[in-house]
């Protein structure tokens, strides 16, 4: 569904490789720890779902509303910065509890979604943070790009940890 699925079976895949451990290492320059990013994802699902619900329960139905590319969020040169409130807060102490989490918040988005008829996803829409306004569909469409970045941010991590021992 929208690449969510795999997006999401991709990012825990790979990080069940990594320990608890290294998984609370911070990154140079301060930047969060694997851990941290993965409570980041969870509490994006959370607060997107949220306004998934709060865009279908208003039903702004547009018609005409242009299918927008999405693919810039997969360019790690391009630097965002994460609103406070889907900062992370260190709750998450293991790759275990994170799994836990990011399902839960996975298992309320695809309820969520299963409720309202595939049409009504590409028919109502919202105004997305990073894209105006976009169909919900393609919010859907969104969380799994995001999460394929962060996937590469977290590779990367991984990577110069490697070289660098």
């Amino acid at each position: 569904m929208f690449g969510i699925k795999e997006a999401r079976a991709e990012l825990l895949n790979y990080v069940s490789n990594i320990s608890d451990k290294e998984a609370a290492l911070f990154a140079e320059n301060d930047e969060w720890s694997i851990l941290d990013i993965l409570e980041h994802l969870y509490v994006i699902e959370k607060v997107m779902t949220s306004e998934i619900n709060n865009i279908l329960v208003k039903g702004e139905r547009k018609k005409a509303i242009k299918h927008k590319p999405l693919d810039s969020t997969l360019d790690r040169s391009s630097k965002y910065k994460a609103p406070e409130n889907m900062k992370p807060i260190k709750e998450f102490t293991s790759i275990l509890q994170a799994k836990e989490r990011l399902d839960s918040s996975r298992q309320s988005l695809i309820e969520l979604l299963e409720v309202y008829d595939p049409e009504e996803l590409k028919v109502n829409s919202g105004k997305h943070p990073a894209f105006g306004t976009i169909s919900v569909e393609q919010w859907v469409e969104f969380i799994g790009l995001h999460e394929k970045r962060h996937l590469a941010q977290i590779k990367e991590m991984v990577e110069k940890r490697i070289v660098n021992n």
